[in-house]
């Protein structure tokens, strides 16, 4: 995140571009709609595109001066964080259904600690044919926690956990 207030999207949806899109528009307008409108006229676009049903996204609002994280997730994994001493925490669940049949979500707010890293990430990083989700994400968060502080710079940690959790 560059800018107060960008968002942060993780998210699957055959039409990535105009999802990320249609979000960063939709935030430019703050105060035309709500972050729950975004995700609810997302919705109705995923059901009318093919490809759209059940794609799932968690779109995060941060605030990078104060640390304020503004979220929603819809069928999408958890939120990571991870603190400097590597103990990593999940940020909970907004919202059960994924895109297109009927997502709808609640924001919630958590708050980024000084020096802490949050990671967004989709199932298909954690779950495989010899792997189930929930196994996934825990092996996903113990990697996490066990990358030296020294390498948790985003960069250099979405590549780390992309290398540990493929292999």
């Amino acid at each position: 995140v560059e800018a107060l207030n960008q968002p942060a999207a993780a998210i699957d949806f055959p039409d990535r571009a105009f999802a990320l899109y249609y979000l960063a528009t939709a935030n430019r307008a703050v105060g035309h709609q709500s972050l729950s409108q975004a995700i609810a006229r997302l919705d109705r676009y995923a059901s009318r595109t093919p490809g759209g049903f059940a794609a799932t996204v968690c779109v995060m609002l941060v605030d990078p001066a104060s640390g304020e994280l503004t979220y929603v997730t819809c069928g999408h994994p958890a939120p990571l964080i991870v603190d400097p001493a590597g103990t990593t925490r999940f940020l909970p669940l907004t919202g059960h259904r994924p895109l297109g049949a009927g997502a709808s979500a609640t924001p919630l707010t958590a708050t980024l600690g000084i020096g802490e890293v949050l990671v967004l990430y989709s199932d298909g990083l954690v779950e495989n044919r010899h792997r189930d989700l929930t196994t996934g994400i825990r092996q996903l968060a113990a990697e996490a926690g066990g990358v030296p502080e020294r390498r948790r710079h985003p960069r250099e940690l979405c590549a780390r956990l992309a290398q540990l959790m493929t292999d």
